[in-house]
Parts: structure tokens; sequence; C-alpha cells
């Protein structure tokens, strides 16, 4: 399995941050992030309940053609939407066709070949207010497509048969509409993600900014303070760090987990930068534990354009997986 994507929805600011990491976030409609009420008590995004197509929440995901797409969200709906499209592939338009998960007129999931025909229902209660983990996995070809939902943990429907939007290519673009915390995405190619089996059950997904200095300080800070306080906070934060040079480490310590989870599937470490200049700039995730360094990918910094990397360490600096001891004691960074 590999893990496309994760998020908390604690590290914007406005709705408008949503912009580096998802395709839209619906600006119209009433869709907006709100900073705090999250399944958690963080930040959450919530659309209008009827208009799908202008408030949805799309996500750009590349998964290949035959393969088996797996998505897990903390899900609320206070309650049953006109427009009732919740889940659909493509472009945020193509809803009326493409949706293959909505809700019913009594508050239950079910499987859609587009907005106007349901082809299965589940029982669980989801348009109560509260909040739900629902969790569904996918596969589609050309010949067809199946789909099982669960609800909080537990069976809801399985369904074979036509769905919208799945005619066979590769997936592109996933759409969602109804408030959402603690969405993940990851499907069945390669064997990185160390998720056991589906369903995953109900997950929590933990900011931990950068709490004090780590073991090395080589970027230079924008307002002469401590590197870590300029680098700790939300994607809208206006201090930063920077460095002119090839080799320039800057690591930072991070406060523990607030809680102990039996299992930690990844820590991904997200990072904010732009190369202000015209020359070639590079930079390189790190993270740190026990002494050994792990190295992510190194990313060319686009010229005078803010962007967002979100590299997944799927095992410790080690190959272990991840406890709540490896990740509270690691640091985390990057090298220019």
């Amino acid at each position: 399995m590999t893990l496309l994507h994760m998020d908390g929805f604690d590290s914007y600011a406005t709705s408008s941050d949503l912009l580096l990491r998802y395709v839209t976030y619906g600006p119209t409609g009433g869709a907006r992030l709100y900073p705090t009420g999250g399944r958690f008590g963080g930040g959450y995004w919530a659309s209008s309940d009827n208009t799908p197509d202008a408030s949805c929440l799309s996500k750009a995901v590349s998964s290949p053609a035959g393969s088996t797409l797996y998505v897990g969200r903390w899900f609320l709906l206070a309650n049953v939407p006109t427009a009732r499209g919740l889940v659909w592939l493509g472009s945020p338009s193509s809803y009326i066709s493409s949706t293959l998960l909505g809700v019913s007129s009594t508050g239950t999931l079910q499987a859609m070949n587009g907005l106007a025909t349901a082809v299965a229902s589940g029982t669980a209660a989801v348009a109560d207010g509260t909040w739900h983990w629902v969790e569904f996995s996918l596969n589609y070809n050309s010949s067809g497509a199946t789909i099982q939902c669960y609800v909080d943990g537990l069976l809801d429907f399985t369904y074979t048969g036509a769905l919208g939007g799945t005619g066979g290519g590769a997936l592109t673009q996933i759409n969602f509409s109804g408030s959402t915390d603690d969405l993940v995405i990851y499907d069945d190619q390669g064997t990185t993600f160390n998720a056991s089996s589906f369903p995953l059950g109900p997950r929590r997904i933990t900011q931990l900014d950068p709490s004090g200095a780590g073991d090395s300080t080589g970027f230079t800070p924008s307002n002469g303070a401590a590197n870590y306080t300029c680098v700790s906070g939300l994607y809208s934060a206006t201090t930063s760090v920077s460095a002119t040079g090839t080799t320039d480490t800057d690591l930072y310590t991070i406060p523990a987990l607030p809680y102990q989870p039996t299992v930690i599937n990844a820590v991904q470490l997200t990072v904010l930068a732009q190369n202000p200049g015209t020359g070639t700039r590079t930079l390189q995730p790190l993270i740190k534990t026990a002494g050994v360094i792990a190295q992510g990918t190194v990313d060319t910094l686009p010229n005078g354009t803010t962007h967002i990397y979100a590299e997944l360490f799927m095992k410790d600096p080690n190959g272990n997986p991840w406890t709540y001891n490896t990740v509270s004691a690691c640091q985390i960074g990057y090298v220019d």
C-alpha cells in the first residue's frame, strides 16, 4: 500500500491557505475552513450542504487504473442536504454524473451511479450532527466497480456494479462534500504504507510544531529570534529562516504526543518554502531519532513562488515502525 495524502487541517489560518494542498476548497456556497471545532478540537473544513459542485474540497491524487483506492475521514453532516452527493471523481463540476457515494433522504450512506441513482444503501445514521469515521474502498476498471463502506469501524454496505465516474481510467482527482477532518487517502500500490488491513479504523492526525532547537542550526532567522520560533505555527506566519549555502542544516525538537496511540501509520513532515532568487535552490526534509537521520526527497524550489512539500516517513530512521517514544523524541528539519 502507498499513502497518497493525509491532512489534519490544523495548519491553515484562512480558507485560501487550503490552495497550498488542494485544487479548490469551494470558495462559494459557504464552504470554508474552521480553525477550531474539529473532531479533536483543531481545524476542519466544512462545505455548504446544498451546493456540492461549488463548495467541494478537491484533491489531485494519482492512482493507476485497476488499483484499489482507500479513503478515510472524520465526517459530519448536521442534516440531510438537498443535493446529496458526498464523494465523486474527476472535476468538481462532474458531480451530477460522477457521484459514487452519497446520503439518503433518511441520513444513511448510499452507493450511487451518479447523483440521481442510488444502487445500495447502508443503515448507519450519519446526518445527525456528530462526527463519524467514514471509510471506503473503491476498486474500478472498465467492466465495473466495487465499493465497500464502513462507518465508525463497522461494515455499512458493499456493492459491485456501475458507479458514477468509474470508467476504468487512472484516478487523477477526488472531491468531497460534508464537513471533513483528518483525511487519509491511500491505495494498494507498493508496500511502503504500514496499514495492516482495510479498514484502518478511526484515526487521528496530530500536528506537532517545532518547540526547541535541535542538533543543527545552520539557517538564519528572519527576525533574530531562535530558529525554531520562526518556523513554528500556521502556514500564514510571516517569520521564516533562510540559507544561501549548499549544506546548511536546521533541526528542531518537537513536543511529545499528547496521547499514546497503539499504532502510528506514518509521520509527515510538511515544509512551506520558496526560492526568492533566480538560480536553482533545493531543500531536502530530514527527520532524526536515536542519532540516525532519514532523508526525504530533494525538492527544487520554485523561483518567487511559495510551495508546500509534504514528505511521508513510513518508518523511523532506523527502519522500525513508529512508536510514541520515537515520535516524541525525534527532530525534524531540512538541509539546503
